[in-house]
């Protein structure tokens, strides 16, 4: 009884909360960005309310499912509601966290932080999802489930090529808003040297991508010996000799 009460008033706050969240999420463009906010306050408000609500969530289902007495059926079966109710609420928070972090990247661009960044909360999407799967079928491993569902996406993370993801993105917004940080640009890896290939025909980046590649042929022609030989710099090493004679 004591359990059902906490989980009923805990999912009445996060239902108000929720409806918070969803006029920011479908409110129109006065609910966007607060008044009172940078971008980078709304969305790294948005990422600690969400670490905040995952690890009360988190300690609350294994508690509650852990200790719970299996004897009376249908008290199991209202508990398990809650706390289904409880998940879903999270996934709430979850879009709410995500759509902020893509907000502040339109406005600023991308950059590795903010990749992993979304990376941990679709980490977080299938942790909850785990969850919910162990609220109604408590045989399920739960602490392998969760190194398989990390593993999984540390693996997938390593094989998206963020460099590419950031460049292909950032001049993507350059194109359309005429902003980008060049000297963060140049600072990736020569992952990036394809995609910094379509700012060359650019009246005002154009020279600074030539002046670049010219850099980076040099650094090619110093490193040039057969353990440093990677498909990244052979692609890159064509794209610049193309260029730069």
């Amino acid at each position: 009884v004591i359990l059902m009460t906490v989980l009923s008033l805990l999912n009445v706050v996060f239902c108000v909360f929720s409806v918070i969240q969803f006029r920011y999420l479908f409110g129109g463009e006065s609910y966007i960005l607060p008044s009172t906010f940078t971008y980078a306050e709304y969305a790294r408000r948005g990422f600690f309310e969400l670490i905040s609500v995952a690890v009360i969530n988190f300690l609350i289902i294994l508690i509650s499912v852990s200790f719970l007495k299996k004897e009376n059926k249908k008290s199991n079966i209202v508990i398990k509601i809650l706390l289904s109710m409880l998940v879903g609420f999270t996934f709430v928070m979850l879009v709410s966290a995500f759509y902020r972090m893509l907000v502040y990247e339109q406005a600023y661009g991308f950059t590795y932080l903010r990749i992993f960044v979304q990376a941990f909360m679709v980490l977080l999407f299938f942790l909850f999802i785990i969850n919910m799967v162990f609220i109604w079928y408590e045989k399920l491993p739960i602490i392998k489930a969760y190194f398989i569902a990390t593993l999984a996406v540390y693996i997938a993370l390593n094989f998206a090529n963020v460099d590419v993801i950031i460049a292909r993105n950032n001049i993507s917004r350059y194109n359309e808003t005429g902003q980008i940080d060049m000297e963060y640009l140049k600072g990736l890896s020569y992952d990036a040297i394809p995609e910094m290939e379509r700012l060359l025909g650019d009246e005002e980046m154009g020279d600074e991508v030539l002046s670049h590649f010219k850099q980076k042929k040099r650094e090619l022609q110093e490193q040039d010996m057969w353990q440093s030989l990677n498909y990244s710099r052979t692609e890159a090493s064509i794209v610049i000799d193309k260029y730069v004679k």
